[in-house]
């Protein structure tokens, strides 16, 4: 649930990066986020062996995917 929260955040900034690159506030943002990531990445690590979590965790980076396109 943590996950998918900040993945709905991130979205957010990833779709006001586009529409406006040049949004300081919005790079704080992406900052924070992406610190926040960092310190996921051992739980995620953990959770990834659990086939459903490492399912959604797939479709949930597709849609950032196709965000960042």
């Amino acid at each position: 649930m943590r996950y998918g929260k900040w993945m709905d955040e991130f979205i957010e900034v990833i779709r006001l990066q586009k529409s406006d690159p040049n949004n300081i506030e919005n790079h704080k943002k992406m900052i924070t986020l992406t610190e926040k990531a960092e310190k996921f990445q051992p739980e995620l690590t953990e959770f990834m062996q659990d086939e459903t979590f490492a399912l959604v965790y797939k479709i949930s980076i597709e849609r950032v995917s196709k965000e960042i396109k």
